[in-house]
């Protein structure tokens, strides 16, 4: 009993200087547009804009774009507002509200840029590399693997696959909302904030890089 009093003891004492973090975090401006995931977001927005406005400026994705940049600009804007309040105790709850208002908004950033990939991409780049990723396998691994693994091609595997990997995505969902939502410690938080918008928009950017429709199109 004594150690799980010691660990209660811990998690409060952890929990209330994450509180007290939060309450010295720097105000304004400074505090939410200038998180360095927030950058990476807003980044990864102006640089597809950028290109699209010299590739296709007239493609109906231009307005997604500046759609879904307009929401990570509003997500930044209420997470600002607690910081005119001057009572602490509202200070607590406004913030407490604003952090959850913008949680649910950079997700909303991140699913619009994904889905936007489907009519972004060929608007960036028509073309495509498959030719150039083929010659790739081959002279890696001597034949094309997904010739090679078409023997396998039964209902039963492909179902098989195809389960594991539709469980990805319920694995992120998952995960980001737990740690989201659960973990308090910002310390721990803006880590990976940081490196899942990294890993996210950086993959996002080499599809525009390596164009390729795979072996089901080509």
């Amino acid at each position: 009993s004594c150690v799980k009093y010691r660990s209660a003891n811990r998690s409060m004492t952890i929990a209330a200087h994450s509180e007290d973090e939060e309450l010295a975090r720097p105000s304004g401006f400074r505090k939410s547009f200038f998180e360095i995931h927030t950058l990476i977001a807003m980044f990864f927005l102006v640089a597809m804009r950028g290109m699209l406005q010299l590739r296709a400026p007239e493609a109906p994705v231009a307005r997604d774009l500046e759609v879904t940049g307009l929401i990570l600009i509003a997500a930044c804007g209420i997470s600002c507002l607690p910081d005119f309040v001057n009572d602490e105790a509202a200070l607590r709850r406004g913030r407490a509200v604003a952090g959850h208002i913008y949680r649910v908004l950079y997700i909303v950033v991140m699913v619009k840029s994904y889905l936007m990939l489907r009519e972004l991409l060929p608007a960036l780049r028509p073309d495509s590399l498959d030719a150039e990723l083929l010659a790739i396998d081959r002279a890696i691994f001597g034949v094309t693997p997904a010739l090679w693994m078409d023997q396998f091609n039964q209902r039963p595997i492909i179902e098989w696959f195809s389960a594991f990997y539709f469980s990805y995505f319920l694995i992120c969902a998952f995960s980001l909302f737990w740690v989201l939502w659960s973990v308090k410690d910002l310390k721990l938080l803006r880590p990976y904030a940081i490196g899942g918008s990294i890993v996210f928009y950086l993959g996002q950017l080499t599809y525009v890089a390596v164009p390729g429709y795979g072996p089901v199109s080509y």
